[in-house]
């Protein structure tokens, strides 16, 4: 999806549900979402790519450039809405040995060694999930999963537009299984947003 594509999902999903959240805190959360800024969320994700390939994994490409199994994948983990850390992610390189055309087939993910928690980006257009720490006892659950599933979507495409951006134009390309993975999870869980893209 390029970014017309993006803020025209973006309108049309918050049409959608602005007539079902009835919670005061989910109708907040809503507004945040109508408001993510496209560009500047894939600007500075394409910011913090380009920093990482240059700070931390093309580090790693002399010795991965002739390693079996190649990188198969980055997992970007953040910890839970609840923390004073979200949302920020971490990287995590998987091995491609543990990926599949259904992304992997364990969980948890078999993690390189020397490509463990190097680089992170800040999530930007998951930012409002932050409200999620405001939730009363009172509030309906199923709204604010609800919303909280839009914006890991949204955040996909969004992340996803970056990477296409900037990933080829790396030299951290070159040492990367085919096909390449990146995703997003929470830490500790098995709920994924996947990314797949076949190089």
């Amino acid at each position: 999806m390029d970014t017309n594509e993006i803020e025209s999902q973006i309108s049309s999903t918050y049409q959608y549900y602005k007539d079902t959240i009835t919670t005061s805190i989910g109708k907040e959360i809503l507004e945040d979402f109508k408001k993510i800024n496209v560009k500047l969320s894939i600007d500075t994700y394409k910011e913090s790519m380009e920093k990482n390939y240059m700070l931390w994994w093309e580090k790693f490409s002399s010795s991965m450039d002739i390693s079996t199994p190649k990188l198969g994948a980055i997992i970007f983990e953040h910890p839970s809405i609840y923390s004073t850390n979200f949302p920020w992610a971490d990287a995590y390189g998987v091995s491609s040995q543990y990926v599949t055309k259904d992304l992997f087939d364990e969980y948890p993910a078999e993690y390189l060694e020397d490509f463990y928690a190097f680089g992170d980006i800040y999530l930007t257009p998951l930012e409002p999930l932050i409200k999620f720490q405001n939730i009363s006892e009172d509030d309906e659950w199923n709204d604010l999963d609800e919303l909280a599933y839009i914006f890991y979507d949204t955040n996909s495409y969004i992340l996803g537009d970056a990477i296409e951006q900037t990933f080829k134009k790396s030299k951290f390309y070159k040492i990367c299984a085919k096909p390449f993975f990146f995703n997003i999870q929470e830490h500790d869980t098995d709920t994924r947003m996947p990314l797949a893209y076949f190089f």
